[in-house]
């Protein structure tokens, strides 16, 4: 649901100014940008709703998963690139396979769960 709204408001505010983008694995970089902002603010959010944490844990889980879940994907977009292939599978034909909608979670489930560990042991 997050990911919607992030990417209507990159929409609107990529109508209302024409910048110059550079792409990376055809998404700009101003895009990745609002999506790390924007997970920062849901997990201010989260820290109201959910206080048996601090704010700051939430902000550091919400920094991990995005910047892990973007990495993620662009790795299985260089594996692709790599090999040639547009498609990872067909299983699932017209959205490039399952490992492209698993390919977030291959780095972000790791580094969630180190990320819990070194947390929760202080």
């Amino acid at each position: 649901m997050g990911k919607r709204y992030c990417s209507i408001l990159y929409w609107i505010y990529n109508r209302k100014t024409q910048t110059n983008r550079t792409y990376l694995s055809q998404k700009s970089v101003e895009g990745f940008i609002a999506g790390i902002l924007f997970t920062l603010l849901a997990s201010i959010i989260y820290a109201r709703v959910y206080t048996e944490f601090s704010t700051f844990f939430w902000m550091g889980f919400a920094f991990v998963v995005s910047l892990s879940g973007t990495l993620g994907d662009l790795f299985e977009s260089l594996i692709k690139r790599t090999c040639a292939v547009k498609d990872a599978g067909q299983l699932i034909p017209g959205h490039g396979g399952i490992l492209d909608r698993i390919d977030s979670l291959i780095v972000a489930v790791p580094a969630v769960y180190l990320y819990l560990i070194i947390f929760l042991s202080f």
